[in-house]
């Protein structure tokens, strides 16, 4: 029975590049708490089961694999999702649906373009990998006697959330193409200073599109060699105050932390 079992869940001569998604069973508290302490990515919990992406990585993917031998009734739904995606959505960087890196610089610079009355584009500064970090500006000619307050937009903090980039850019041209034709925006537009940064992490997402797809953090080499701090987490202004949400290890500071 183990061997049948290693079988089905040990990866094939050829390896996948994309994780093998597994459905595994698990009805109790207990249960859940014992598979997500292997650290991989749950996909789908119900109330019966958890579905897992298992990546094809040598460290402790057997680990796993042996963990998975003792539950009877695991399945595996896909040897590889990546060709699962690309099956589904087609085989383009961007699943041919959304915004790679230079699309998204694309469509703000054209957004500026065409509105530069109320809209401008602007840099908050490079990636690690020396990208610009891009900015729509958008404000009303309006003067505000005591100042516009300023609301800030941000997207893809995490690489591999590709629709937190649309959002941004749905909100942008929102606010540019419907400023002339209606009040409520173009209140809201002339009373505000509105910067919209669809991509914070340019880097994460461009690795995510064209290596692997379940990529988050950034392409930050750290000291002991590995690669990527996570954006969200290391906002140096009151973040992991009174040590609330944060752990004891201290990584690098996300590149807009001196904002």
């Amino acid at each position: 029975a183990v061997i049948a079992a290693l079988a089905l869940i040990t990866p094939a001569v050829v390896e996948a590049r994309g994780p093998r998604l597994i459905q595994v069973p698990a009805t109790t508290r207990a249960e859940r708490e014992q598979i997500a302490s292997w650290g991989m990515e749950v996909v789908e919990a119900q109330d019966t089961h958890l579905t897992l992406a298992v990546p094809p990585d040598k460290k402790f993917t057997p680990k796993v694999n042996r963990n998975l031998t003792r539950i009877p009734g695991v399945k595996v739904l896909s040897e590889d999702v990546d060709e699962l995606f690309a099956e589904v959505t087609g085989r383009a960087a961007d699943a041919g649906a959304y915004h790679t890196p230079e699309e998204a610089r694309a469509e703000l610079t054209d957004l500026a373009t065409r509105f530069p009355a109320i809209a401008s584009i602007q840099s908050l500064g490079k990636s690690v990998e020396g990208r610009d970090i891009v900015a729509l500006r958008i404000t009303g000619s309006d003067p505000a006697p005591w100042g516009k307050p300023v609301f800030l937009f941000m997207g893809c903090h995490h690489a591999r959330e590709w629709i937190s980039v649309e959002v941004p850019l749905a909100i942008a041209r929102s606010f540019t193409e419907g400023y002339e034709t209606d009040a409520g925006i173009k209140s809201l537009v002339d009373s505000r200073e509105i910067w919209i940064c669809p991509m914070v992490n340019p880097d994460g997402l461009a690795y995510s599109q064209s290596n692997y797809r379940y990529w988050r953090k950034n392409r930050q080499k750290n000291p002991d060699g590995s690669f990527g701090v996570d954006p969200n987490r290391n906002y140096s202004y009151k973040w992991g105050l009174d040590n609330i949400g944060s752990s004891g290890k201290k990584s690098l500071s996300f590149f807009l932390s001196s904002f």
